[in-house]
């Protein structure tokens, strides 16, 4: 970018890439960058554009330093070519020895890092053990609303996997899905109601939130809105999300394999 900055196609390229890169930071503010001083802040609020993911300007970015590279590369063997026209004396060698080598090792360098690697598998959570019992021994209709604990969410996505891999619950409370909200221009839409609760319930579950007697209420206020036909909580008797539930539901009809059902 600096060697062939005066190439018209190597410099509009070049001011393309620094432009993307900047887009991709997003809106927010970064580790050492104030959100109002990148450029995304002042277009991410526009029709149109709300929805848009910044991160993926990165990949237009990829292109963008390809054709730098390429560009600069082209000129290079020009150079090359020019110096060949020249003359042959030692000098003019020497600098068309090196015009041909420090782009072909800066090309090499570049593209390296694009050499497929395998990819880094990650175990995927398996479905409970007492997952099928439980809705065995519910009876639920095929259409009866069930809340998972954890609520599936886009941080939990846990239970919307073990529904997929057995066909239990039919309808489960929760979730979420890649479209446009009502009356929104959010990309990602989480259709359920009391929506702070169920995020907080989650966050009690993995451990991360203690419980208080405010929440508790929240809670039991947030199960009279989803009006649940059974509870199904991946958790024991002994923990804190366990120990929340009992005393809202009382004893749970079901209890095995990690698993805790109520019917209501």
């Amino acid at each position: 970018m600096i060697w062939f900055w005066r190439d018209a196609r190597v410099r509009t390229a070049a001011v393309m890439f620094v432009v993307l890169e900047l887009f991709s930071l997003g809106a927010g503010s970064q580790p050492y960058v104030s959100g109002k001083l990148l450029p995304w802040h002042w277009l991410a609020g526009l029709p149109g554009l709300s929805s848009l993911l910044p991160d993926r300007f990165a990949i237009l970015a990829d292109g963008a330093a390809a054709a730098v590279l390429a560009f600069a590369l082209d000129g290079a063997r020009a150079a090359v070519r020019a110096h060949s026209l020249a003359g042959a004396g030692a000098a003019v060698r020497d600098r068309g020895w090196r015009a041909t080598w420090i782009p072909a090792v800066v090309a090499v360098v570049a593209v390296v890092p694009l050499i497929p690697l395998p990819y880094q598998t990650a175990p995927v959570s398996a479905v409970p053990a007492g997952w099928q019992a439980a809705f065995a021994r519910l009876r639920l209709e095929p259409d009866a609303r069930v809340l998972v604990v954890p609520i599936p969410n886009v941080g939990h996505s846990m239970p919307m996997r073990w529904q997929a891999d057995t066909g239990e619950p039919g309808s489960m409370i929760g979730g979420y899905y890649l479209g446009p909200a009502p009356g929104t221009r959010q990309a990602m839409f989480d259709p359920m109601p009391a929506r702070s609760t169920a995020h907080y319930l989650d966050k009690v579950w993995a451990g991360v939130r203690p419980l208080n007697s405010a929440a508790v209420a929240s809670i039991r206020a947030a199960l009279a809105v989803w009006r649940p036909a059974a509870v199904v909580a991946v958790t024991s008797p002994g923990s804190p999300i366990g120990r929340v539930l009992i005393k809202l539901l009382g004893k749970p009809g079901f209890r095995g394999g990690g698993v805790l059902a109520w019917r209501r």
